[in-house]
């Protein structure tokens, strides 16, 4: 008795083909404000989205009942 994965395998196609497309509007999206950018500003924006980048990050290590319990000291 086989099952029938087709529908399963569609799934999976739709959702590799949504996140490929995401990636792809992205990739355009950033090509096109970074060329209109002067070059301080691209800096300023790769400086603010490294600091962003640094925060999440952390933001993700540090568990948030910790930060709560921190900040109640304070």
């Amino acid at each position: 008795m086989a099952r029938d994965n087709s529908g399963i395998r569609y799934a999976s196609i739709i959702l590799f083909s949504s996140k490929l497309l995401s990636l792809i509007t992205g990739l355009l999206f950033t090509i096109m404000i970074t060329r209109n950018l002067s070059s301080e500003e691209f800096g300023v924006w790769g400086n603010i989205s490294d600091l962003l980048a640094y925060f999440t990050l952390m933001g993700s290590v540090i568990p948030s009942w910790s930060l709560r319990f921190l900040l109640e000291d304070m």
